[in-house]
């Protein structure tokens, strides 16, 4: 037969408790194989979460609103818990406790941290149990990298990445910066174009909307620039006249960074031809592409220019 024996557990600290059951006389009424106590476990009060579990909570950010839930808890505070995150104080605006559940519930503020301690840190409620603190971990999320957009990346409103350096002109450059935004700890308020030895000035710049995107064009010099070379391109971030970033990457994963070629454009140059093969007899349509090629396009139609197609042999045929 089922024998039930109902009890109220005494207060006692957190860990595990043995229990014996036994008559008033203090028989021990099961032995259960030998194992005659039994075994509670008192959890004690305890953060048990913390909503959200992750956030920016950087210079900028303004932080972030939380709750925390406080489990087993034995009475209301006599007056509203600190909460403490890496050391800094939150400020906290609600304390609601639910003595049917015993559960209290603090809604908080976290500061605004250094970028530099993100990751792992320490939320400290005091306050709820005399002398005893209750340590949660929450994750501090640093803001996202910059990076300039590939396929916003434009010269002279031509999505490119070249510039002719055989003829002195003043070319217009335009990128769009990403995550770059004061919510980010990112205040700013003049940006630049940094190619190595190369002569460039800022034109203009632009937050689109509130997407942490800016804008920035930018005029550069090719005369500056020497032909056959390929110049690294960063955008600095200054503010107040100091320089507080440098942005130089790409969002292709095929790119370490980003970079400009500067082409010698003064001759064309022969970029494919096809067919690569055709029958010795009977005649072949061949078509031959050029880059730089718009003075030879102006030549050929001046009627200046001849293409002739030489065999091995030496021999050719003018078309």
């Amino acid at each position: 037969s089922l024998f039930v024996v109902q009890f109220s557990a005494p207060p006692c600290a957190a860990g595990v408790a043995n229990y014996t059951l036994a008559t008033s006389s203090g028989n021990v009424l099961l032995d259960m194989g030998g194992l005659k106590a039994l075994q509670f476990t008192y959890q004690g009060t305890v953060v048990s979460s913390v909503t959200p579990t992750s956030g920016m909570t950087n210079p900028g950010s303004a932080g972030v609103d939380m709750s925390l839930f406080i489990n087993n808890v034995q009475t209301a505070p006599a007056t509203t818990p600190t909460v403490t995150l890496a050391g800094v104080a939150c400020v906290v605006s609600l304390s609601t406790f639910t003595p049917d559940n015993r559960q209290l519930m603090l809604k908080a503020r976290t500061p605004e941290l250094a970028v530099a301690l993100a990751g792992k840190v320490s939320i400290v409620v005091s306050g709820v149990v005399a002398g005893k603190d209750l340590a949660f971990q929450w994750m501090y999320l640093a803001p996202p990298a910059m990076f300039l957009e590939a396929e916003s990346f434009t010269i002279d409103d031509t999505q490119r990445t070249w510039v002719s350096a055989s003829n002195s002109a003043t070319v217009k450059i335009a990128c769009v910066i990403r995550n770059l935004h004061a919510a980010y700890d990112r205040a700013f308020d003049s940006l630049s174009l940094d190619i190595p030895h190369a002569g460039t000035s800022a034109v203009s710049f632009s937050s689109l909307g509130n997407s942490a995107k800016v804008r920035a064009v930018f005029a550069l010099n090719t005369s500056t620039l020497s032909a056959r070379t390929k110049y690294s391109v960063s955008v600095g971030i200054y503010e107040n006249g100091t320089k507080r970033f440098s942005v130089s990457a790409f969002d292709l994963g095929t790119r370490t960074g980003a970079w400009l070629e500067a082409r010698d454009t003064s001759q064309p140059r022969l970029l494919a031809a096809a067919p690569t093969e055709a029958p010795a007899q009977g005649g072949t349509l061949l078509l031959i592409g050029f880059l730089e090629a718009q003075t030879l396009q102006e030549q050929y139609a001046a009627g200046a220019v001849a293409f002739t197609l030489r065999h091995d042999s030496g021999s050719g045929v003018t078309e």
